[in-house]
């Protein structure tokens, strides 16, 4: 048995829960989504399928994004066309023949309280990002990589992307 993970895309991206995708544009910031759920797979297993669902004013955007964006690695990207991707991930529920194996990564109360009865797991979005630091940790022990190598390398770039950081690690 394999679950699906249907995530409410910009509701994770604008979550207070994450410095993630702060600074960038909306584009970018979808793509980095995506790249961090390829590469930490927080989904689990591999068998485990993700939907995420971006909001889109119109089909036309839904079009030209999908377009932009591709479906692989077990990961579909899906703009939602005209229509809330609250509707869209209600109505993807409505027709599971499984809903009890879809788990919900949304902190939208509104969308929980709409796919709640239907036997969906809704997952916090802080939970789901935790799940990303877990793997990511893993993967770097994993791979026999220095922790000390990699902090020098991210305050390297801090200082250099960062620049009010400059003065804090000089006090």
């Amino acid at each position: 048995m394999s679950l699906r993970f249907i995530l409410d895309g910009y509701n994770i991206i604008k979550s207070e829960s994450t410095n993630l995708f702060r600074g960038m544009t909306l584009e970018t910031q979808r793509n980095r989504l995506l790249e961090l759920i390829r590469t930490a797979q927080p989904q689990g297993s591999s068998r485990n399928l993700v939907t995420i669902v971006f909001d889109s004013a119109s089909s036309a955007l839904a079009y030209e994004s999908s377009a932009s964006m591709h479906s692989s690695h077990g990961i579909e990207v899906v703009f939602s066309g005209g229509r809330s991707a609250d509707d869209y991930i209600e109505e993807l529920v409505r027709r599971s023949p499984h809903p009890a194996d879809l788990v919900i990564v949304s902190d939208d109360k509104g969308l929980r309280r709409r796919v709640g009865g239907r036997g969906v797991r809704c997952m916090p979005v802080q939970e789901f990002l935790a799940r990303l630091d877990r793997d990511e940790g893993k993967r770097g022990s994993e791979s026999g990589s220095d922790d000390g190598e990699i902090n020098k390398v991210n305050e390297e770039l801090r200082r250099t992307w960062l620049p009010e950081d400059k003065d804090k690690g000089s006090r």
